[in-house]
Formats: C-alpha cells, sequence, structure tokens
C-alpha cells in the first residue's frame, strides 16, 4: 500500500498538545521534531562473530542514515493532526559484485510487481542512476566502483567490490552534507571495547546513600520500563542486525528493509514511525517521579545527561543535557559535570555512550551502575553485560524502577 506526505500518524488532541509543548523544537537544547539514525555496519577482523568475517576479502559495509522530520498538518477534513512531513533515507552497501548484481535484479524484479513507475534513467560523470516512485515517495539506485568519501580517505576495497547507494526520499533527494554525516562517524574508526573490570556488587540499597549527592547519566533501561520499545526494535526495522545474537544483517539476501518498502509502503512507514509515536505518549514511570523527587532534595544535582530522544525526563520537569551526536569525534561532547556531585549513577546505559564515565572518572567521581545486565524478548532474558565498568566502580544488578523505590522508601526511614 501506498502513502501520501504528509503522512498523519494522530489525529489525537492529546498527542498534538503533547507534541505542541515538548517537541516541538522551541525552547530545547535540540529538535526533537526531527528523528535522526546513523548505524554503519562493516567486516572487520575484530567482528569477525557479529560480521561474519572469515579472511581479508570479507569487506561487506552497510551503512544506513535517516531523517525523518515531524509537524502539524491540517488533513482533508481541515482537522489538525501530527504527521510525517518529509522523510530521507539513505543507503550504502559495498559487496561483492555478484551480490550486488544479484540485489539488484530482485529489487528491479519487485519494482515491476509491485507497479512502481519506471523513471527515465540519467547519467552523471561517475554513476548511472535509476529511478523509481510511487505516489509521494521516490527511489534512487546508484552503482558505481568507489565512492568519492572512500578515496578521500584513500580507503581500498578488494577489486572485486561495488558500491551500490540508495536514496529514498519523499521530497529532495540526500544532500551531500546528509551522506558525509554517515562517512564522519565511519572514519572515526571502529569502536573499540574496553576491557571489563571487577565492581563491588551491591545489593542492599541503603549502601547507595553514600553516592550522594549524584549526577544521573540515563540510558534506555528505564524507558523500556515505560513502555518504549527498546533500540533493538528500530535495528530490526532497519535491517540493521538480529536483536538476539547481535550479528550483523550483512547479507543482502536477508536484508529487508528495501524490500518491504517497495512491497508496502504503509506498514513500512508505520513501523519507522511506531518508535516516534510510542515516545511521544509515553508516560513518565514511577521511576521518573522518585528521580524528580530526589532531584527536588537534593540527592540528585545537575542536569540529566541522556543519549534517549524519548523526552521523559523533560516530561517530568528535569533539564536534559543530550549526548546524542552525529558530527562529534566519537560522538561524546564535552561534559560539565555539576560542582556537587560526588558521583555519577548510570542507568540503563551501555556501550556507545562509555565515554562520559570514563570523563567522570577523570573527575574522580564514583560511578555506580543500575542495570539488570540484560532485557526480555518474548517472555526470554537476554544477556546484554555491561563492558565500560571498572575495578572500583559499583554495580547494582536491578532494574532502576525497583532500586528507586526501596531507595526512597529508604530515605523515609532515615529520616
Amino acid at each position: 500500500m501506498t502513502i501520501k506526505f504528509p503522512y498523519i500518524i494522530s489525529l489525537k488532541v492529546k498527542d498534538i498538545k503533547t507534541w505542541k509543548k515538548y517537541y516541538s523544537g522551541k525552547n530545547f537544547q535540540w529538535d526533537r521534531s526531527v528523528d535522526e539514525g546513523i548505524w554503519r555496519r562493516t567486516q572487520e577482523k575484530e567482528n569477525a562473530f557479529f560480521s561474519g568475517y572469515h579472511e581479508k576479502n570479507d569487506r561487506r559495509r552497510r551503512m544506513i542514515h535517516f531523517r525523518h522530520t515531524y509537524g502539524l498538518v491540517k488533513d482533508k477534513h481541515n482537522i489538525k493532526a501530527l504527521a510525517l512531513q518529509r522523510s530521507t533515507i539513505w543507503l550504502n552497501y559495498c559487496f561483492p559484485n555478484q551480490e550486488i548484481n544479484q540485489y539488484l535484479k530482485d529489487l528491479n524484479t519487485l519494482f515491476i510487481k509491485n507497479n512502481w513507475t519506471r523513471n527515465k534513467h540519467f547519467q552523471t560523470l561517475d554513476k548511472k542512476i535509476q529511478s523509481f516512485s510511487k505516489s509521494d515517495l521516490n527511489i534512487e539506485l546508484n552503482i558505481f566502483k568507489n565512492h568519492p568519501a572512500d578515496l578521500h580517505v584513500k580507503r581500498i576495497f578488494p577489486k572485486n567490490y561495488s558500491n551500490l547507494e540508495i536514496s529514498i526520499f519523499s521530497h529532495k533527494r540526500p544532500h551531500p552534507f546528509f551522506i558525509n554525516r554517515a562517512f564522519t562517524i565511519l572514519n572515526s574508526g571502529m569502536r573499540k571495547k574496553d576491557k571489563r573490570g571487577n565492581p563491588k556488587i551491591i545489593n542492599n540499597v541503603s549502601e547507595l546513600i553514600k553516592f550522594f549527592p549524584a549526577q544521573v547519566e540515563l540510558g534506555c533501561g528505564p524507558a523500556i520500563e515505560a513502555k518504549i520499545p527498546p533500540l533493538h526494535y528500530l535495528h530490526s526495522v532497519y535491517s540493521v542486525g538480529d536483536p538476539i545474537s547481535g550479528k550483523f544483517t550483512l547479507s543482502l539476501s536477508e536484508d529487508r528493509f528495501v524490500r518491504n518498502i517497495i512491497i508496502d509502503q504503509k506498514e513500512s512507514f508505520h513501523q519507522m514511525t511506531y518508535m516516534y509515536i510510542t515516545c511521544l505518549t509515553a508516560k513518565p514511570s514511577q521511576f521518573y517521579k522518585h528521580l524528580t523527587n530526589l532531584h527536588k532534595k537534593g540527592y540528585i544535582v545537575g542536569s540529566i545527561i541522556t543519549n534517549n530522544f524519548d523526552g521523559l525526563a523533560t516530561k517530568s520537569g528535569l533539564k536534559e543535557l543530550m549526548v546524542r551526536r552525529f558530527d562529534e569525534q566519537h560522538l561524546i561532547p564535552n561534559i560539565q559535570f555539576h560542582p556537587k556531585a560526588k558521583s555519577l549513577i548510570v542507568i540503563g546505559s551501555h556501550a556507545d555512550r562509555r565515554k562520559i564515565q570514563h570523563a567522570a572518572r577523570r573527575k574522580k567521581l564514583k560511578v555506580l551502575y543500575i542495570d539488570p545486565e540484560g532485557y526480555l524478548i518474548n517472555g526470554k532474558f537476554i544477556s546484554y553485560p555491561l563492558e565500560s565498568v571498572q575495578n572500583d566502580d559499583a554495580l547494582v544488578k536491578k532494574c532502576a524502577g525497583d532500586v528507586f523505590l526501596a531507595l526512597m522508601r529508604n530515605l523515609k526511614e532515615i529520616k
């Protein structure tokens, strides 16, 4: 099924009011009306288990950069609605020629079968572009030997490899700056894992009192408790990897993302917008109420450091320091911790933001993790160990909601 842009995702008055108050981009550190994400997956010897690397000619690469912009519109009945106004998605596949050619044949068959319009192909200096459209959506397929961004940094691939660049857009094709953002992250190098230490395991919540006043780094753990899908939901939607094994999707026969859009635009964009609308409609859980109370009482100080785009801390009346970046080296801005903080409490935050904990240790702050080190998928507990926890750190292996509830009760008993 096709869709028209703007693509309406909610007509509910309460959702529109929430969007105006918390998501319109006004008076916030960043514009929440934009939903943006970048993933890069490469085959390296160092990530062989996840990427399927076996020998030196295994150099497959998949990158995706999406940017969805939301806003208020009026529907056909002149009723105000929240809508996805425009969408831009860019993918780069660097694969062996044989696999690229077969994938192109498969996509062309799907375009024909699903009644897409084949537009006139056009030639640029270094590539031939195939163009297709259906309703308000456009898909362009560009195949060429070497990507200019790779040549710029002298990144060399085996001779039998080619690049397939796919642009999916509602209005304008991706600007070169948009494409370069993904390569900027790629050029920062593969993320090197930390070596896990042996933290002190804390079972008695009363022991946490000595960590206050503390600043908080908030990951997606509390968001999951508030019924927001975990990040691996997006990994499935965008064919980034398997949520259970963590293995990368570096097989074009298994990559369903573009195929799904060609077959059913409506279902694909429903899945892509589901996380955004769920974040918008989610209400702060009891954890956030306890967090707010602790902040008011001075036990928690400073801004809530977060990578989350759900806005739950803001909805709770707390100030957020957003560390979600796409342009800065290693994706982490300079952190100025609150001068009264004795510790950094890290809640449900894993590998990608571990440099914040590095910065806290350099400032001589104690680092405390609250994390069950795993999550549930269909009732099955999937282990997800913390990699950045160190010898001098402390760890409470429980969900944040349970810990903060017990902590609030404990503080009342002390008084």
